[in-house]
């Protein structure tokens, strides 16, 4: 079924069809059981109090699949619907991004696609219809069912005609984003720095002497008497130093983008670099999610009156986003989705920290550790990339494992270099879910 995303953060998307998965049995084979049980770890939502409509759904055969969901858990989720175990996928755009997973109807709750212009809506309404018809493996012709409530719409969409552009977006500067522009135009006139991974003109803000002195500040708060980042940064008395961070990298990054951040770009920076810091203090995805959960749910005020106000994850930067907009609206905070909260917190790691903010900072640590020759700057870029210092997580997350797995996996690790991985005999005992993610370096 695809359906909007708006309508999977509200639960809107069950309102027509609740009755029908009410009557469905649960899920009893084991191996649909065991992804059912890792899924609801990966989320936390085996946490007392942590209500997953998603975990509630598979256990059903009900799937929820789209860009906001984390990719671990999308790949265990298409791993269940590959096994037979899925009656229904609810899907957003991701399902017209060409994923393959084998139903044999596909139901268009609504025909909203993305994509500029009636050419490109009716090339994704195209790709996304062919989903259907792939229940069977078989080398022989396969079809399958599209089901629309608004027919002529359909008729006109299968038959509009689409044409790539022969010209490249780096060559049409007019049709670029004005956010991507200084990107687009570093590539088209060979400007783009390749060994810091950003435009020159970006890396000359950089070597500006606040950018100098707001790195040098935070290596001193990370760094602080030789001690290490979780130390000098944890904890209550030390929020006055996470509030200089924060403001350190703000700095940093309003001079790459040669303005200051607009007052909702300001809201979405705050919630990632507070994020990161969690990250970097060893929490996990799982625990982030619970973090802010119990703020924005105000479990701490007994869950009383409206959700705690947050910001929803947008890219950065963002020149429309103005102003501030609350994720949970005038939602009561007994009522803040506990999902809504998961796939917010994937996308504030994926879409700001990951995609918007780490090129700009490890840029801004480089051209510091050149100007200062202070050493000190590659452990920054180690956090940026890794999350951490220690030197053994980093081999872990080198060799393909996440920071999440490896928190589960590192009692069973004998030893691990950069040729090698041992795991100790316990690990013949380890949960199934342990061994799974191990067996690959097992003899």
């Amino acid at each position: 079924m695809y359906v909007s995303k708006a309508s999977i953060y509200n639960g809107k998307f069950l309102d027509d069809l609740m009755w029908f998965i009410d009557g469905l049995d649960e899920v009893e084979d084991q191996h649909a059981l065991d992804i059912i049980d890792e899924v609801e770890h990966l989320v936390g939502a085996d946490e007392e109090g942590h209500n997953s409509l998603m975990v509630g759904l598979l256990r059903k055969g009900v799937v929820i699949h789209h860009g906001s969901v984390p990719l671990e858990v999308r790949f265990l989720v298409e791993d269940f619907i590959r096994g037979g175990f899925a009656r229904i996928c609810f899907a957003t755009s991701t399902l017209a991004q060409g994923v393959n997973m084998p139903f044999d109807i596909v139901w268009l709750e609504n025909m909203r696609f993305q994509g500029e212009g009636d050419g490109e809506r009716s090339l994704s309404f195209k790709n996304l219809i062919g989903r259907a018809g792939r229940l069977s493996s078989e080398e022989k012709f396969d079809y399958g069912f599209v089901y629309t409530k608004n027919p002529k719409l359909f008729s006109r969409r299968i038959n509009d005609v689409y044409f790539l552009k022969e010209m490249s977006l780096v060559d049409s500067p007019e049709d670029c984003p004005p956010d991507s522009r200084e990107l687009v135009d570093s590539i088209r006139d060979g400007t783009f720095n390749d060994e810091l991974h950003i435009p020159q003109s970006k890396a000359d803000r950089l070597r500006d002497n606040s950018v100098i002195k707001a790195a040098f500040d935070i290596l001193e708060i990370f760094y602080a008497n030789g001690g290490d980042v979780r130390s000098n940064i944890r904890g209550e008395h030390n929020r006055d130093r996470r509030e200089a961070v924060k403001y350190n990298l703000r700095l940093i990054f309003e001079a790459s983008i040669g303005r200051p951040l607009l007052y909702g770009e300001q809201a979405v920076f705050d919630n990632a670099i507070s994020i990161f810091l969690q990250l970097i203090q060893g929490a996990s995805f799982r625990e982030n999610v619970g973090l802010r959960y119990s703020r924005i749910t105000k479990r701490d005020e007994g869950r009383a009156g409206f959700a705690q106000f947050t910001q929803g994850a947008s890219k950065l930067p963002n020149s429309k986003l103005e102003n501030r907009f609350s994720l949970f609206d005038q939602v009561l905070a007994r009522n803040v989705s506990y999902d809504a909260v998961v796939y917010d917190t994937y996308d504030y790691l994926d879409q700001v920290i990951s995609f918007s903010l780490s090129d700009v900072f490890i840029a801004a640590f480089k051209i510091y550790q050149q100007v200062s020759g202070d050493a000190r700057a590659q452990k920054v870029i180690e956090l940026l990339r890794f999350g951490t210092n220690d030197s053994m997580n980093m081999l872990l997350i080198r060799y393909g494992f996440s920071s999440e797995q490896i928190a589960e996996i590192t009692p069973y690790i004998r030893y691990v270099n950069e040729s090698d991985i041992v795991f100790k005999e316990t690990v013949a005992e380890a949960p199934l879910y342990i061994k799974k993610i191990v067996e690959w370096y097992l003899p």
